[in-house]
């Protein structure tokens, strides 16, 4: 492994950094096209959750062994990881906004939600008997009924993008 890497720190910063592209890939890929915000919330939940399970054991170290990188390449990292952050603050703004989210405050519900896909790469095995993609639409689900969007969660169940 020293041949490709100089340290267990390059390592470890490879994995992170390839690790958070791609579940940045997988969410921004969600969110592509023009939807209402609780639709683009549940798109968002369902492939941050559903990636977090798919890459558990990377995913793990993506998320709890952020400490260990040095402090230039943990800053990197941590600004990809906000990018997460703005993505979904700014839909729960727009369903504020527009009526459909019930929340008193988006930086709080934004934390919850991430902290419930990132938890996923704790205990998420396949053993479990649900599919990373079943998971992410049952926390999707559960996110939706925690914002207050209970009426509207049954009408976005259907992907529109599908078509």
């Amino acid at each position: 492994m020293y041949v490709r890497f100089r340290s267990k720190q390059d390592v470890l910063y490879q994995v992170m950094r390839i690790g958070q592209a791609s579940a940045l890939e997988a969410v921004e890929e969600a969110l592509t096209g023009d939807a209402p915000p609780d639709a683009k919330v549940r798109w968002f939940v369902e492939a941050f959750t559903s990636w977090h399970a798919q890459n558990h054991s990377a995913a793990r170290v993506r998320q709890y062994d952020l400490r260990a990188l040095k402090p230039e390449r943990f800053d990197e990292i941590r600004e990809v990881r906000g990018r997460f952050d703005l993505l979904l603050k700014e839909e729960l703004r727009r369903g504020v906004d527009s009526g459909l989210f019930a929340i008193p405050k988006v930086d709080y519900a934004a934390l919850a939600i991430l902290s419930l896909g990132i938890d996923v790469a704790r205990w998420y095995h396949p053993s479990v008997g649900v599919t990373p993609e079943e998971l992410g639409k049952q926390y999707a689900e559960l996110v939706l009924r925690m914002l207050g969007s209970e009426e509207n969660s049954a009408r976005d169940a259907a992907d529109p993008r599908a078509g």
